[in-house]
């Protein structure tokens, strides 16, 4: 295991297949905060087992996350979209990053990360591994057809205005301080101070919306995220109802600028 000597919780890796996978296999060897970095990442993984395009222009890596038991579910998804969205709103000159609920960052109206958190009980805490995907500077010309969300190519930081001389190191750094400062939060009990800014980032608001549950489909309006992080839906009849679990949701509409 290869830890930087300047910042102690950095694990650089000259490859591997997944960081996240990489990370669970070695639970006993990561703690609280550190960082599993790679700049080649051969399987990268999206959610519901999509892939993730990994050139060396994307920074991929897995943050390592204790967390009290009743912060599962998509809190952690959504404060770490709040975190990328702070980082690259300090790097660049992008105005304002969105979070697509509860797991990908937008701006411009074109995808600029994807996050994937897994976790399991580990002695007496609940670990869980909170993988990156951030398009830093990517070859586009490399990335795989479905690595457009509804028709629209991906986007970059470094095509919203990053600087040339700011390493992918000073991303990680920065990346790692907003999330740490959200994961207090988280286990104070107190995440629910995220919400106003989560909620004014919320990109599926008043987007049209199909989710697939129980071999049934439910169609509505994106009617923006409830005080349990789940997304809210309003119904044709004037109802609502909410879904926790991204795996079943589709939405119908092209995400606005």
């Amino acid at each position: 295991m290869n830890r930087s000597n300047h910042h102690p919780w950095l694990i650089e890796l000259e490859t591997c297949p997944s960081t996240n996978i990489w990370a669970m296999k070695r639970f006993d060897e990561i703690a609280h905060g550190d960082c599993i970095w790679t700049l080649s990442q051969t399987q990268g993984r999206g959610q519901a087992g999509r892939s993730w395009f990994s050139d060396a222009g994307v920074l991929t890596a897995s943050f390592v996350i204790e967390l009290t038991e009743d912060a599962l579910g998509p809190t952690m998804s959504l404060c770490t979209g709040l975190a990328v969205a702070h980082c690259a709103e300090d790097l660049t000159a992008a105005e304002l990053v969105h979070i697509k609920w509860p797991n990908d960052c937008f701006a411009n109206g074109r995808k600029l990360a994807g996050i994937l958190c897994e976790g399991k009980r580990h002695n007496d805490t609940f670990k869980m591994i909170v993988g990156i995907g951030l398009n830093v500077n990517p070859q586009w010309e490399k990335a795989p057809a479905d690595s457009h969300f509804n028709g629209r190519p991906p986007i970059s930081l470094s095509e919203l205005g990053m600087q040339n001389d700011i390493s992918l190191v000073d991303v990680l750094d920065k990346l790692r301080g907003y999330l740490l400062e959200s994961v207090g939060l988280i286990n104070s009990g107190r995440w629910q101070a995220l919400l106003p800014d989560l909620r004014k980032r919320d990109c599926l608001i008043d987007q049209h919306i199909c989710i697939d549950q129980d071999d049934q489909q439910q169609v509505g309006i994106g009617a923006g995220i409830d005080d349990h992080g789940s997304l809210l839906l309003r119904l044709p009849d004037g109802g609502y109802t909410t879904c926790s679990s991204s795996f079943n949701l589709r939405v119908m509409d092209v995400i606005h600028d």
